[in-house]
């Protein structure tokens, strides 16, 4: 992602990875309760604007604070949280919504704050710069190498919903197919807004189709997909850099027309347009046997949100009434 999505370096990308790994280790710590989890955020975000910072001052010419930093804490920003939070109320659930919303917009505050502090750390341990050479990005690799890049990159982020191995084709496919559509029509000129809108309601229409015809699961498919369109990097460079003039605005915009994308998606390929076929009575057999969980517990918040972040603690489980699916998910070893 550092790659693709930063125009970061070679040297940006392989310390972008090791500051993702401490991220991951630091929310794994269990010093921290869960009342205690926004410590999560200010220690994770503290160490990698430090570390991010000593580096990037130390060899300005052949490294980006901004794609090391944005990259490493790519697994807390709360994109996925401000568009389910607005998905809920646009649900009716006001409420529940809400506080989701204000959460994920303190928690991205929070973010940026201790970034900028773990960089004014850095600066005076190295110093202060003549220049800012250092924050600057220019040094990209080969957009030849995205080829190799994204269909990695989209491998890495299914992981964090905690798959099948069996679903990680599919859910890397859809994440892929995203950034492709995306890219395109920000190529041709289209309108952010509208990019992200046609991009949420092909992604979805697709993994509706497959899940009708094949009786796979169309949620997996569908979250690998939107990952790419979330506005968390967006939400934390604007706080960041203090350019908060229609913040929430541009946020709940961008929220909205991704939800209404996601809905027309759904809609297309329901049954009144497609008809009625095996993968879909396949599909809703095992309905009774155990919904795909993004809900859990006794409330009607997703696991997606009841962590820190994607990546803390969220699961995405088959249905255990499919005979001779797995109850685990793909373990550690994708992470490496």
């Amino acid at each position: 992602a550092c790659a693709f999505w930063f125009n970061g370096s070679w040297i940006d990308i392989a310390v972008s990875g090791m500051l993702a790994v401490l991220v991951a280790q630091i929310g794994a710590w269990q010093v921290f309760t869960k009342q205690e989890r926004i410590i999560v955020e200010a220690v994770a975000s503290l160490a990698v604007g430090t570390i991010s910072g000593v580096i990037s001052l130390q060899w300005p010419e052949y490294t980006c604070f901004g794609a090391m930093a944005m990259s490493g804490i790519l697994d807390i920003l709360q994109g996925f949280r401000v568009v389910y939070s607005i998905i809920e109320i646009m649900s009716r659930h006001t409420v529940s919504g809400g506080a989701d919303f204000i959460e994920s917009v303190f928690f991205t505050i929070l973010i940026a704050y201790f970034l900028r502090f773990g960089l004014y750390l850095a600066e005076q341990i190295m110093g202060t710069p003549e220049s800012d050479d250092y924050l600057v990005c220019n040094r990209g690799v080969s957009k030849y190498l995205f080829i190799v890049f994204v269909p990695f990159a989209a491998i890495c982020w299914s992981g964090l919903f905690n798959p099948h191995y069996y679903d990680l084709p599919f859910m890397m496919a859809h994440g892929v197919l995203a950034y492709l559509l995306s890219w395109q029509f920000q190529t041709v000129g289209i309108n952010t807004n509208f990019n992200n809108f046609l991009a949420a309601m092909v992604v979805t229409f697709l993994a509706g189709v497959l899940s009708r015809f094949t009786g796979r699961q169309a949620l997996g498919n569908t979250v690998a997909g939107i990952y790419v369109l979330l506005p968390g990097a967006y939400m934390i460079t604007s706080v960041y850099s203090d350019n908060i003039e229609g913040f929430l605005a541009q946020v709940i915009l961008r929220a909205i027309i991704i939800g209404i994308g996601a809905w027309t998606g759904t809609i297309l390929c329901s049954p009144t347009l497609l008809g009625i076929n095996r993968g879909l009575m396949q599909h809703s057999s095992g309905i009774s046997s155990g919904m795909p969980a993004l809900i859990s517990g006794n409330t009607q918040e997703a696991s997606i949100t009841s962590g820190a972040s994607i990546g803390s603690g969220a699961s995405f489980r088959r249905r255990k009434g499919r005979a001779g699916v797995r109850n685990n998910g793909t373990g550690p070893i994708l992470f490496f």
